[in-house]
């Protein structure tokens, strides 16, 4: 064999192993890819760095000066939300930033029942009470200055007598505006009412929309969560109120939250809230009725409604007094 011919043999075989070689390389590594994603190992990942505590608090993320890593992490790697997309926040967004002196139109929940919201801008003062009004409804609007009365419609951590739609009725047909109220699973020293998590906040958003269609309430109007003060676990109820918010805003009502201040403010500075939800701020200061009716805004800077008298009378009814900013996401049946 000739030198030239054993030199073009030897680069054949040296091109040979390198094309083999590359081959088994790539074959590794589609097998291993493919391997991984049955695994949901990256979605896995995601789910760890989301959840993990890293010490990073006193460190800040390049082009973020206000934010910690995690603050960072807890705000871009969030648990899939099958029912709360983007575009879901983009429409709560929408929502929220809605100015008070727009009326919302909405189609009749039968051909039975006509529903509206207001459009009205100006504060008044309402109550909320724990008991049926309709026997004392009609001589509460003739007899008082209230324009609107919340009223619960039931809820894991409720004990009292719920809205129901004879009431809702009798209630509008007095000229009373209804805000609604959802008691949900609350954890404090005096309150126990289950487990606090996403999904359980997803399972009680859904009973809230049960509860919600039960009495003819349209949609594009507010139901609000009842988180009473002193939560002992800050990251167990912002997940459950995030479960809850999803729930109730996916099928067209606005999500709203009663609660203290404190609470509110941690609510209010998540990601998935801010200016999306309506906030009733708990913080009684008056030992009774103002008029002109206080605004939210001047104990809480966000506030859309404001509990600022505990535990007074109306019509001989237990009640607490309230104000509203306008009277945005209530509702009647006429």
């Amino acid at each position: 064999m000739s030198y030239e011919t054993a030199l073009s043999f030897e680069k054949r075989k040296s091109l040979t192993w390198s094309i083999a070689i590359l081959a088994f390389f790539i074959m590794l590594y589609m097998t291993l890819t493919v391997y991984c994603l049955e695994l949901s190992l990256p979605s896995q990942l995601i789910h760890f760095l989301g959840e993990k505590k890293f010490p990073f608090n006193d460190i800040l993320v390049e082009g973020l000066p206000s934010y910690a890593q995690t603050q960072f992490f807890n705000d871009i790697l969030v648990e899939k939300l099958p029912s709360f997309e983007q575009t879901q926040l983009a429409k709560q967004d929408e929502i929220g930033k809605k100015t008070s002196n727009q009326e919302v139109s909405l189609e009749p929940l039968n051909n039975n029942s006509i529903t509206t919201i207001s459009k009205q801008t100006t504060c008044e003062n309402g109550f909320d009470s724990d008991s049926d009004l309709s026997s004392e409804a009609s001589s509460m609007q003739k007899n008082t200055h209230y324009q609107f009365v919340a009223r619960y419609l039931g809820g894991p951590c409720y004990p009292g007598k719920p809205l129901s739609a004879s009431e809702a009725s009798t209630l509008s047909n007095s000229g009373f505006w209804i805000i609604s109220i959802y008691s949900g699973v609350n954890y404090t020293n005096n309150l126990h009412g289950g487990t606090q998590s996403y999904v359980q906040g997803q399972k009680d958003g859904r009973q809230a929309i049960s509860l919600a269609r039960g009495v003819r309430q349209p949609v594009k109007s507010a139901i609000y969560l009842d988180l009473e003060a002193g939560q002992l676990n800050q990251n167990n109820f912002l997940s459950y109120v995030r479960g809850w918010v999803s729930a109730i805003s996916s099928v067209g009502y606005i999500p709203g939250v009663y609660s203290s201040a404190a609470q509110l403010d941690a609510i209010h500075r998540q990601l998935w809230a801010g200016n999306s939800l309506l906030y009733w701020d708990a913080h009684w200061v008056y030992s009774g009725i103002k008029t002109p009716a206080p605004r939210p805004s001047n104990d809480l800077s966000y506030a859309q409604v404001w509990q600022y008298v505990k535990q007074r009378t109306v019509c001989s009814k237990p009640a607490d007094i309230d104000s509203a900013k306008n009277l945005y996401g209530m509702w009647k049946i006429c």
